[in-house]
C-alpha cells in the first residue's frame, strides 16, 4: 500500500493544534493546582473526607478528560484494508422550535486490518446530529447517499492529530473529503472550500487515476 507524505500547510495544522492542546492542557492544570491550594482546607473542614477526595479526584483528572492530552500523544499514524463495513442505528434528538425531537442516526463503523495486522474497527462517517444544525430533519436521502461511500478493499489511512480518515476505494465518484474538517468537495478541486486546505488526492491524482472511485 503506497504512503502518503502529508501536504505542508496540514502538517502545520497538527503542529498546531498539538501545541494547543498542550497549552490548554498547561493551563487547566494551573487551574487545577491553584484550586486544590487554596480551596482544600475549607472543603476538608466543612464537608465530609469522602467529598473531599471526590474534590481531589475530579479537579486532578479534568484536565485530562477535557484535552484527551493522553490519548493524542498515544495516537500514531496507520494504514490498512476495510475488511468489513457495519451500519449502527443510534436513537438521537435535536432542538427544533425549543422542542426537543426524536430521531436515528447512523454511524459508518469500518472493521480495518492494518498493515502490521491488527485487525480493528473505527468510525468513519456519522450522520444525523452534526448534518441538522439544530433547525431542520436531518436529511434521510442524504444518509441513504452515503451508505455506499466504503467498499470492503478501500485502502484507509488514519493521519496523527487528524480525526477524518482518508479512504481510497469504490466510493462515490464526484466528492472528496477533507481529513482536517471532513467537508465534503467536488473531485475537481485542489482546496478545501471550508477550511482552506490542501485536500489529499492532489498527491495521489496518478494513482487514483488507475482505479474505479475517489478518494475520500
Amino acid at each position: 500500500m503506497e504512503r502518503i507524505k502529508l501536504p505542508e500547510d496540514i502538517r502545520k495544522h497538527v503542529r498546531k493544534i498539538s501545541m494547543l492542546r498542550l497549552l490548554r492542557f498547561l493551563l487547566l492544570e494551573t487551574l487545577s493546582f491553584l484550586l486544590i491550594y487554596f480551596l482544600h482546607e475549607r472543603i476538608l473542614e466543612e464537608f465530609h473526607i469522602i467529598a473531599y477526595m471526590f474534590f481531589l479526584v475530579v479537579t486532578a483528572l479534568a484536565p485530562v478528560l477535557i484535552t484527551e492530552l493522553p490519548q493524542k500523544l498515544l495516537d500514531r499514524s496507520w494504514r490498512g484494508t476495510v475488511k468489513a463495513i457495519h451500519i449502527k442505528e443510534k436513537s438521537a434528538a435535536y432542538l427544533f422550535n425549543s422542542c426537543s425531537k426524536p430521531y436515528k442516526k447512523l454511524v459508518i463503523i469500518l472493521t480495518v486490518e492494518t498493515d502490521k495486522g491488527r485487525t480493528i474497527q473505527v468510525k468513519a462517517k456519522e450522520y444525523g446530529i452534526g448534518r441538522s444544525q439544530g433547525s431542520a430533519d436531518p436529511n434521510e436521502r442524504s444518509v441513504q447517499l452515503h451508505m455506499n461511500d466504503f467498499r470492503e478493499g478501500d485502502a484507509v489511512y488514519h493521519f496523527y492529530g487528524l480525526s477524518e480518515l482518508f479512504v481510497i476505494g469504490g466510493n462515490r465518484p464526484m466528492n472528496v473529503n477533507c481529513v482536517v474538517c471532513g467537508s465534503e468537495n467536488p473531485k475537481s478541486a485542489d482546496a478545501c472550500h471550508s477550511c482552506g486546505h490542501t485536500l489529499l488526492h492532489t498527491s495521489l491524482k496518478d494513482h487514483t487515476s488507475t482505479r474505479d472511485g475517489k478518494a475520500s
